[in-house]
């Protein structure tokens, strides 16, 4: 097993995170006389890792009404078994030992990150979206609007706005620079205990 993991969002490729770990293998083979410290730690890893990966999704997700925003939350990492695993709200893809996954539970929340391939979209959320994303007030305009914003979906799907994969890209350094200041907590915390 190598010093890298992987993360990766809706099994997709292009959302594939790697992160060194710097002999995390060998590091919890070292420390196996303190396995809580190694696992307290990466617990802390993640969850402060899941708290950036969200707040950096929130920043680049499109507003309308601001519940997808607001629906990109970190979940409290979990520890199954010798794996270590977090998510950004629900979405997850479980690859390695240590597990990050990000998401939404709302139905459009894969279609805004992704985009969508042309189809003919219900008219009423759209008009809805015209409404609050553009400011018009007249239902006659509003339903024209809709209705050419309709025909263009049909015609040509919607681009991805990309703001998980986005927020991935920018966080890496930061994340790898995370999880290798809590790796290093651990040996120290257990070095001091044994007498090392």
């Amino acid at each position: 097993m190598s010093g890298t993991e992987e993360y990766s969002f809706e099994n997709d490729p292009a959302y594939r995170l790697q992160i060194d770990t710097g002999g995390l293998v060998d590091l919890v083979r070292r420390l196996e006389h303190a396995p809580d410290e190694v696992v307290g730690a990466l617990k802390l890893a993640m969850m402060e890792a899941l708290e950036l990966l969200s707040s950096e999704a929130q920043e680049r997700t499109p507003i309308a009404s601001g519940v997808l925003r607001a629906s990109i939350f970190p979940v409290m990492p979990q520890v199954q078994g010798d794996a270590v695993i977090g998510a950004v709200v629900s979405s997850r893809d479980q690859t390695s030992g240590i597990t990050l996954g990000m998401g939404s539970p709302l139905n459009y929340a894969v279609p805004v990150e992704l985009g969508t391939k042309p189809h003919m979209p219900p008219l009423q959320p759209l008009i809805d979206w015209v409404k609050l994303k553009l400011g018009i007030r007249d239902p006659e305009e509003r339903e024209t609007v809709a209705q050419k914003i309709r025909w263009k979906i049909y015609r040509h799907g919607t681009p991805g706005h990309r703001m998980f994969l986005r927020a991935l890209e920018v966080c890496k350094p930061r994340i790898d620079a995370i999880f290798a200041h809590y790796m290093r907590i651990a040996i120290e915390r257990t070095r001091g205990g044994s007498g090392s």
